[in-house]
């Protein structure tokens, strides 16, 4: 299970998206995330109007990523081919347990499949603002399971010991709309 801790993959964090733009207007929700930002010194962030995208007037923001958020940003990886989108990390997953299950993958047979119990740990920008994003914007927190599949040898992004993650799925979660 080394090789999974290890793994790019693994260290990814989830992280919630924004956009930089000299104009743009956000939801209630996407502000949190922003302020957070601003006060974390991740994105420099100025109300610059108002704005009716969203049938009632809301600010509107001037918003330029710093040194510091290109870096945060960048553990996110890719979120959009759009330069302007940019991740702000959120929570972070702990290792706590993985076995191997005996289930044989069919489709791909040289690949081994693990359950994998974990924690979920808000970063300082996901303790900033976990209870204020509901929904699908949720910061994960607490005890987790995934399958994780994984293939020894021929992967490309093999660890030490010569396995590479492959995918981690995590169970979809509930939440209330």
């Amino acid at each position: 299970m080394s090789d999974l801790q290890a793994s790019a993959e693994w260290k990814e964090p989830r992280c919630r998206w924004l956009e930089t733009s000299a104009h743009i207007e956000f939801y209630p929700n996407e502000v949190e995330v922003l302020m957070a930002a601003r006060n974390l010194g991740y994105v420099e962030a100025e109300q610059v109007g108002m704005g009716t995208r969203h049938a009632k007037p809301q600010p509107t923001w001037r918003v330029a990523l710093t040194e510091v958020g290109k870096d945060e940003s960048a553990r996110c990886g890719k979120g959009s081919d759009r330069r302007e989108v940019f991740g702000v990390p959120v929570s972070e997953r702990r290792f706590i347990a993985g076995k191997r299950t005996g289930d044989p993958d069919k489709y791909n047979p040289d690949q081994a499949i693990f359950e994998v119990e974990l924690e979920w740990m808000p970063t300082l920008a996901g303790q900033r603002v976990k209870h204020a994003l509901t929904g699908h914007m949720t910061v994960e927190e607490g005890l987790a399971t995934a399958t994780v599949r994984m293939v020894y040898g021929r992967s490309y992004n093999k660890g030490p010991n010569g396995w590479g993650v492959t995918s981690i799925v995590h169970p979809r979660r509930k939440f209330d709309r």
